[in-house]
């Protein structure tokens, strides 16, 4: 079965962390459910979405408008958050998809500043792991698995990775 976009999170803001823009929105289903498992993880129902959400064209829209205006778009597994939005994409041709001018991984750029050895290197980090170890909150997973709520966190991993000089040099 293919992943569905359940719900689309997103802050933009300033380098000093000021909220510019926020979205916040479940999708409404167009043929899919909300698997018991998933549900599990991030407690959004197929009821919840088909009674609060948007469509997966116009999500990714806004989402899309959101990233034209930042010069860096950041998420904690990127290339999993791309998949999605290509996933989507295809069920939605009309859909626009999201271009990012750079993006960046959170979780590859704070491996070894959280420092959780693994083989040779460093283990990629849970965005749990990234939080507590980079930023003044103390989280722990029930904190997390809500869309906005992750980008929140995200936000303020980047920020002090940018504070710390980490993505200067990325590409």
């Amino acid at each position: 079965m293919q992943p569905r976009m359940v719900q689309l999170g997103a802050v933009l803001c300033d380098t000093k962390g000021r909220e510019i823009q926020a979205l916040n929105t479940l999708i409404t289903p167009d043929g899919w459910q909300v698997d018991y498992d998933s549900e599990q993880v991030h407690g959004w129902t197929t009821e919840d979405c088909a009674f609060l959400g948007i469509p997966a064209a116009e999500a990714m829209a806004a989402f899309a408008d959101m990233c034209a205006r930042a010069d860096v778009v950041g998420a904690h597994h990127l290339a999993f958050d791309r998949r999605i939005l290509e996933i989507e994409a295809a069920f939605h041709p009309e859909a626009k998809m999201p271009e990012f001018r750079k993006g960046i991984c959170t979780m590859i750029r704070s491996a070894s500043l959280v420092g959780i050895p693994y083989g040779d290197g460093y283990k990629r980090p849970s965005l749990v792991e990234a939080v507590n170890a980079l930023t003044d909150d103390e989280i722990d997973d029930d904190d997390l698995h809500d869309g906005f709520q992750d980008a929140r966190y995200c936000m303020k991993v980047m920020l002090e990775l940018d504070n710390l000089g980490v993505l200067e040099d990325a590409p």
